[in-house]
């Protein structure tokens, strides 16, 4: 369970990879996300799916027992997420 949710998260992460080549993917007709929906719905796109995934992690740890880890999560999300509304968003 855990596997799947960080390979759904590492989906968001290479989408960032992406932005670096719009032109190219474009030039050459890749449909890359950011060429798909646009670089900001991208954004939006990557954002949500990487903050989503570790919130369901955080759920996962909290049924399971783990709250500690969850609030640690949680307390390390916090900087992610200023920074994703400073520097993205």
């Amino acid at each position: 369970l855990l596997t799947a949710f960080y390979s759904i998260a590492a989906i968001g992460i290479s989408v960032v990879n992406d932005f670096k080549s719009i032109d190219g993917d474009s030039k050459f007709g890749l449909d890359s996300i950011p060429v798909l929906y646009g670089a900001e719905t991208a954004t939006y796109i990557t954002c949500g799916l990487i903050d989503s995934i570790q919130l369901c992690i955080v759920a996962w740890l909290v049924s399971i027992g783990q709250m500690n880890y969850a609030l640690g999560l949680l307390g390390l999300m916090v900087p992610q997420l200023i920074a994703q509304k400073v520097l993205l968003l």
